[in-house]
């Protein structure tokens, strides 16, 4: 009963942030939403914080639990681009999630913990897929943080490009330029598509 407390207190927060924003969204229009008294809610997370940075990173995990696996044997760019489509094909999936990571990822609210768990915990197989280029010798030698941020920042974007213009999500010359654009950001000369 307690876990699915704090997921109907996690689902509400989710409705509630994408509607009414960050700052909107009241710790007790949440627990009212999620229909539980604000000491439950407070029992399950400290603070509103906490409550931001558990949905942030329990979307970033459901979304990295439906890519496929790194496959070390494959090509770089084959498999990048496996876990390219297979992201954003969840993220069309899952507007509203994209739509609060990408407010919480710009928003006050993101901590530096949360922000490293994200990156290199949870969504760690992309620096894998960074060092695993390296050694193919396609991926170009810049940070890695630098990189990964770029990845997220490129990936982000287009999600919420396809997501505002849902005419273009079947579109094989928007996607696959999407995932060009991506690659290109990230491969050394003489290994872009």
């Amino acid at each position: 009963m307690s876990a699915s407390k704090r997921q109907q207190i996690l689902d509400a927060a989710l409705v509630l942030f994408v509607q009414q924003g960050l700052e909107g969204a009241a710790t007790a229009k949440i627990a009212k939403a999620a229909g539980v008294a604000t000491g439950t809610l407070f029992h399950h997370f400290a603070n509103k914080q906490e409550l931001i940075s558990a949905l942030y990173l329990q979307i970033k995990r459901q979304m990295a639990d439906t890519l496929p696996p790194l496959d070390t044997d494959a090509r770089t760019l084959e498999m990048a681009s496996a876990i390219w489509q297979g992201a954003m094909a969840w993220a069309l999936a899952h507007p509203d999630k994209i739509r609060f990571l990408l407010a919480y990822y710009q928003s006050p609210f993101l901590t530096a913990e949360t922000r490293k768990t994200a990156k290199f915990e949870t969504l760690g197989f992309v620096l894998e897929l960074l060092q695993m280029g390296r050694k193919e010798g396609v991926i170009a030698d810049h940070p890695d943080d630098l990189m990964m941020e770029m990845c997220h920042t490129l990936f982000m974007t287009s999600a919420a490009y396809f997501i505002d213009h849902p005419q273009l999500r079947e579109d094989a010359d928007h996607q696959q330029a999407a995932m060009a654009m991506f690659w290109n950001a990230l491969a050394k000369p003489g290994h872009q598509i």
